[in-house]
């Protein structure tokens, strides 16, 4: 996947794909049930494994870090479900 040399001027793209994975980033995904938390921050779907892996980005504050990583994983623990169904 190409990125520029500066990191910090980087622009991803919605979707960026070759021939291993597909990277999406801030997207819906779409489920049989309404979910409201279904927007993570980046999607990889690795294609010859057929896996899927939900990474959402935060940046607290070190004392928070345990807190907000609870607070995830209870904001998507539906949409985990509707995408392990898939």
């Amino acid at each position: 996947m190409k990125v520029t040399d500066k990191y910090c001027e980087h622009e991803p793209r919605t979707v960026t794909e070759n021939n291993e994975a597909t990277i999406v980033w801030d997207m819906p995904i779409q489920t049989d049930i309404e979910v409201k938390a279904n927007i993570p921050g980046i999607v990889l779907k690795y294609k010859k494994q057929r896996t899927c892996q939900l990474d959402e980005i935060s940046v607290p504050m070190e004392r928070n870090i345990t807190i907000k990583a609870t607070e995830n994983l209870a904001k998507y623990k539906d949409l985990e479900s509707e995408v392990e169904e898939m």
